[in-house]
């Protein structure tokens, strides 16, 4: 297996692994690799590392990318606006044409993780591909948002609150009581 380091896009700002088989036959089809976004990018990263270098292994090339202002590629200008549909599914179009310059395969094959998923699905209406594999979409972006999504996703998992604990230490904060007396733990 090789791998290269790719600069694509416009302005040459994202950041894209190409990895290509060694000693195998290769195929005609290709792989792009959409992944999460932030934490959610973050935990697992590692895995689909693993699942590029196996299909490329097996003599399928694979193209994995950074989004926009995430890891290696670069931040995207303050007037460009990042944060849409359209945007994304650029990135999408851009790996996809890359991989098919890069390697001279015909056949691409979009695949994502969660809302990677879910915009290589958009990108896919758009453009020819050859099929799709989606691990764990969302159906919507207000689904996204549910999960925690957004801006919550990119800090980490969210703590859990202990409820039952917040009105008695407010009505014992009321009645002047401080620290170990209003049952605050140190």
């Amino acid at each position: 297996m090789i791998q290269t380091p790719l600069l694509f896009g416009l302005a040459q700002a994202l950041h894209g692994m190409l990895m290509r088989p060694h000693g195998v036959p290769l195929r005609s089809l290709g792989v792009v690799l959409c992944p999460p976004f932030g934490y959610q990018n973050l935990c697992t990263y590692r895995p689909l590392r693993t699942l590029a270098r196996r299909l490329a292994e097996e003599g399928w090339p694979v193209l994995r990318f950074d989004w926009p202002g995430n890891g290696d590629s670069a931040d995207p200008r303050p007037d460009e606006g990042i944060e849409t549909v359209a945007t994304w599914t650029d990135v999408i179009r851009e790996a996809t044409a890359t991989l098919r310059s890069s390697t001279g395969v015909d056949d691409v094959v979009l695949a994502g993780l969660g809302i990677g998923g879910t915009l290589a699905a958009c990108a896919a209406s758009e453009q020819d591909v050859s099929g799709l594999a989606l691990l764990s979409p969302y159906p919507t972006g207000a689904a996204y948002l549910r999960a925690g999504g957004g801006v919550r996703s990119a800090t980490g998992p969210r703590t859990a609150v202990d409820r039952r604990t917040q009105p008695y230490n407010r009505r014992r904060a009321r009645q002047g009581l401080r620290g170990s007396q209003a049952g605050h733990r140190r």
